[in-house]
């Protein structure tokens, strides 16, 4: 599948060379462009319309927090990267915190309707995920919803390939293990699903190679949903 390259520098000019991984490499070298992220984004926003307050965990660049304010649902951001913060100040987004995910989580029980991660859950250890885990049901209000987005470990070209383009990358979390995960951490309702986005320049061999691989090509992300029980 044909992937979109960007020169963040442009694109994000106020995330500057701080915002790097060990290696000296930009957080968002092999990151997909502002219009594929709202794209692949977008989908989750119905599971948030009735929300009072969502938290955006890990939240980059404040895509999704972007797209939760033109829904016109009230949010608010964490994220441990000072130049990720910096960038949704200065498009506005002044609602973030620098904080560590798992440790916001237990400062604020019953406070969030929703919560979002999104590929943040493959930086960590299995002990430090189900911690993350365990907080985000604590931080969440009966009745609450949470959305773990992460790399979908049944596409061969992530497995192969792209997972490991990013260097502070720990290990892949399959939809069968973090459904049990989340399932072991009082999650209920659970839902699954995986998706990709495709471009024009990519549509082609999208259809010559899924006719070979099947579901094993072509869904990059994985998603898995949960809900905190009411009463």
């Amino acid at each position: 599948m044909s992937r979109e390259r960007i020169d963040v520098n442009e694109v994000y000019p106020y995330v500057n060379g701080s915002a790097t991984t060990p290696t000296g490499l930009s957080l968002y070298e092999f990151g997909g462009s502002e219009k594929h992220v709202r794209r692949s984004h977008r989908r989750f926003i119905r599971y948030f319309r009735s929300c009072r307050l969502v938290l955006d965990l890990g939240c980059g660049r404040g895509s999704f927090m972007n797209l939760l304010q033109e829904s016109g649902v009230a949010c608010v951001g964490v994220d441990s990267s000072p130049s990720s913060l910096d960038a949704c100040k200065r498009r506005g987004l002044d609602a973030v915190e620098l904080a560590d995910a798992t440790s916001y989580l237990r400062r604020h029980p019953d406070t969030f309707e929703g919560i979002f991660c999104s590929h943040l859950i493959e930086h960590m250890e299995p002990q430090q995920a189900a911690a993350l885990l365990d907080s985000s049901l604590l931080a969440l209000r009966p009745g609450g919803v949470a959305i773990f987005v992460t790399p979908n470990a049944a596409d061969l070209e992530v497995v192969a390939g792209r997972f490991w383009l990013d260097t502070t990358h720990v290990r892949l979390y399959p939809s069968e293990l973090l459904l049990s995960m989340m399932r072991n951490s009082g999650f209920g309702n659970l839902e699954v699903g995986t998706f990709g986005i495709v471009t024009r320049q990519g549509l082609m061999r999208r259809v010559v190679v899924s006719l070979l691989l099947g579901k094993h090509y072509g869904h990059p992300n994985a998603y898995v949903i949960g809900r905190k029980a009411i009463g």
